[in-house]
């Protein structure tokens, strides 16, 4: 089976599970309790590794809409189920006993699958989490090797999780896993087997539908949704992929920045103070107005989960590393921009109202390779901006949003 296939045939039987959720809940058959909430994924990201076919399902928004559908490519299945690459000293809570390939098909549902973690390593770096899954059963593996991992997943010729939370480490790292459903099979499997698989969602009456997540008002809400960002930009997905899960959760964006408008990945044209001619506007990730008045540019740059540090060389000659350098060069063509009055009037057409020169934000790292005194010497010599990295931006989110 193609990977084509496996979309097509896989988002078939996705799409037709919720149009029979929607209805029960339209019926009421399926009913939250009283101060809780129905919360739909937003979001279905297909994944193609040498080894499987996968899809997982995102995002937390209390009204039904169409999945949006993205895609990626990631080696192993292994670093997309535990959020870790590695190698042949792993350790794993569970896996084949003889660490060969098994035609066995395990379901995981409702569980915490947590290795030793450092302490307080977890809270840290996703606050709320021990209270927001505390609900679940937790199975804890312990092991001194240096990285331990919940599951060795590419061993399995299929795999469900549904409801779940992952945590592994790899030395003192820590990295979590919110896993509303996730399926993966086998690169040799057919249609048949994908539609035999994903048969054990249906919903069944009086109980928990698969997809489907209950949370009380806003706290709770809102660790859902974080969730969901935090199992992207920790996956280290496209640019594009985390922007446009922004895009459908624009409530981060309204609640970290305090917005009353916010336009994404808005095309404005250039009109003078250019002359590159095939540059014809720019079109910056999210533009925002704060309730305050003030306007401001967020500029999303991968989390480089794969470098220690987003700075390069000792503190005389501190730089930011290419890759954050474009980001900051990026986002100072957008600054550039709005100083000609020429685009202050080309911009007031296009979003009916009128910015003033924004400030400047970039997203990008995490709290692995983020560090602050770092970051204060390598833009001694930059225009103003401010740099955050993504496990930050999360917290904001969960701080502002109680």
């Amino acid at each position: 089976m193609s990977f084509a296939e496996f979309k097509k045939t896989a988002k078939a039987i996705i799409d037709k599970h919720f149009v029979d959720v929607g209805r029960l809940v339209a019926a009421r058959k399926y009913r939250p309790t009283e101060g809780e909430t129905f919360l739909f994924p937003s979001t279905v990201l297909f994944t193609q590794t040498e080894t499987h076919y996968a899809l997982e399902l995102i995002g937390a928004m209390r009204k039904q809409q169409l999945l949006h559908v993205k895609e990626q490519r990631i080696a192993s299945l292994n670093r997309v189920v535990n959020n870790f690459s590695t190698d042949e000293d792993t350790y794993y809570l569970f896996g084949t006993e003889d660490d060969q390939p098994s035609n066995v098909f395990p379901c995981y549902s409702g569980l915490n699958l947590t290795c030793e973690l450092p302490d307080d390593k977890l809270e840290h770096r996703f606050p709320g989490v021990r209270a927001t899954f505390e609900s679940t059963a937790s199975l804890i593996g312990m092991s001194d090797q240096a990285t331990h991992l919940p599951l060795n997943a590419e061993k399995f010729r299929s795999l469900l999780i549904d409801n779940c939370m992952l945590a592994g480490r790899s030395g003192s790292v820590v990295r979590p896993k919110f896993v509303n459903l996730f399926y993966a099979c086998s690169v040799d499997a057919d249609s048949a087997e994908v539609a035999s698989d994903l048969a054990r969602i249906a919903p069944v009456h009086n109980e928990r539908v698969a997809g489907l997540q209950i949370a009380s008002p806003k706290h709770s809400e809102a660790m859902k949704a974080a969730a969901g960002f935090a199992t992207l930009y920790l996956q280290g997905a496209r640019e594009t992929t985390v922007t446009a899960f922004i895009e459908k959760h624009s409530d981060i964006i309204e609640e970290i920045f305090d917005a009353d408008k916010v336009y994404y990945q808005v095309e404005l044209p250039w009109k003078e103070g250019n002359a590159d001619p095939e540059e014809v506007s720019i079109q910056p990730d999210v533009l925002l107005r704060t309730k305050g008045g003030d306007w401001k540019i967020v500029e999303f740059k991968l989390p480089l989960l794969d470098k220690k540090s987003l700075t390069a060389s000792d503190h005389a000659r501190r730089r930011l590393t290419l890759s954050v350098g474009d980001g900051v060069a990026q986002l100072g063509n957008y600054e550039e921009y709005f100083t000609f009055p020429q685009h202050i009037a080309a911009a007031e057409e296009v979003l009916r109202d009128t910015p003033a020169v924004p400030e400047l934000v970039l997203v990008v790292g995490t709290d692995e390779n983020y560090n602050a005194q770092e970051i204060r010497e390598a833009t001694r010599m930059s225009r103003p901006f401010d740099l955050i990295d993504y496990d930050t931006l999360m917290r904001l989110y969960l701080a502002a949003a109680t």
